[in-house]
């Protein structure tokens, strides 16, 4: 498969930031790998811009709206896997990342909570 028909794959299966579900080919284009998370994305408001973050790949972007940094978001995962795998580096970044593989599934580190911690500096 050429540079264009996976190019056109890409741009015909948009990725999903809760569920991802995606087949590629590695470097050599000769394996499919399938991959599927539900990614933990954080949202954030900050004066007039939206902020998307995930801690599981420390992804982040930003837009003028919830909906734009949603799609950008979506954007930025899908160019983070496809480098990842075009290199070759997949099961390495993941792993220090803290996912874990399990029956050839991969699984994110899960978070167990957020807090707002109260900061105080100097007296």
């Amino acid at each position: 498969m050429g540079q264009r028909k996976l190019d056109r794959f890409f741009e015909q299966k948009p990725l999903k930031f809760t569920s991802a579900v995606r087949k590629w080919y590695n470097k050599n284009m000769k394996q499919i790998i399938h991959f599927e998370a539900k990614l933990p994305v954080t949202f954030i408001k900050e004066g007039k811009k939206f902020i998307a973050y995930t801690p599981v790949l420390d992804l982040s972007t930003s837009g003028d709206s919830f909906e734009q940094t949603r799609h950008r978001f979506e954007e930025v995962v899908d160019i983070f896997f496809k480098e990842v795998i075009k290199k070759g580096t997949l099961e390495d970044v993941l792993t220090d990342y803290g996912w874990t593989k399990s029956d050839r599934r991969w699984s994110p580190p899960v978070s167990v909570g957020q807090e707002n911690i109260p900061v105080c500096i100097g007296g």
